[in-house]
């Protein structure tokens, strides 16, 4: 598994993506603009699978490739139930 790290002083959080080959990757930018962002783009594949590993790691992997972030399962629960009331207001 490749190291993710463990989210830092000032609390932010770390990811790694790793692809089973760049065939597997759709789109990779990285902008020389001020706004200085980078945008990943890529494909899973089937078999998508969830864990939280630890408790402190969540794993999302695919036949093509494992996308990892450091959060916490309060965080993801966190998360998840803003979402769903941003989802469930806009649908009103």
């Amino acid at each position: 598994m490749a190291n993710t790290g463990l989210r830092d002083a000032q609390g932010r959080h770390s990811f790694s993506i790793e692809m089973a080959s760049r065939n597997h990757l759709g789109r990779i930018e990285v902008s020389g603009g001020p706004r200085d962002q980078v945008y990943i783009e890529g494909e899973l594949g089937g078999g998508v699978s969830v864990e939280l590993i630890e408790g402190i790691l969540l794993q999302i992997s695919g036949e093509n490739g494992v996308f990892r972030i450091d959060l916490e399962e309060g965080e993801l629960g966190g998360a998840l139930s803003k979402a769903k009331a941003l989802e469930d207001r806009a649908s009103e």
